[in-house]
């Protein structure tokens, strides 16, 4: 039967990779390269940045959510799942580009999972 706790576990996951695409595409908009008072402003009044904080706020609620639920040793090797979402995410929304090499290291994140998961 599936519990609402794995939904919630989805969506937490899916929040976070969705952060760091938002503030990926805030980031670039940044006209300042130097470390600065400056740069730190421009993205604090960035729209895409502010929806990656709240992308990463409700990542956060949640996965305090399933903490209660789920052992920590299983549910945070599973949310390494996001860097896979992420990936997929900055190919497609990005136009990042797909590599072997990338490609291979999502594979390996895979086996881990698997393997931690395996009772």
């Amino acid at each position: 039967m599936f519990r609402s706790e794995w939904l919630f576990l989805i969506v937490s996951i899916l929040c976070g990779a969705l952060g760091q695409v938002f503030f990926k595409l805030g980031v670039v908009k940044v006209s300042t390269e130097h470390f600065s008072f400056s740069f730190f402003f421009q993205i604090a009044k960035n729209p895409w940045v502010l929806l990656g904080c709240v992308s990463y706020g409700i990542s956060f609620l949640l996965w305090m959510y399933i903490l209660k639920f789920f052992e920590l040793s299983f549910a945070r090797p599973l949310n390494s799942i996001g860097y896979i979402i992420t990936y997929i995410f900055a190919i497609i929304l990005l136009g990042e580009a797909f590599t072997l090499r990338r490609f291979a290291a999502i594979i390996l994140i895979i086996a881990g999972v698997i393997l931690l998961s395996i009772k």
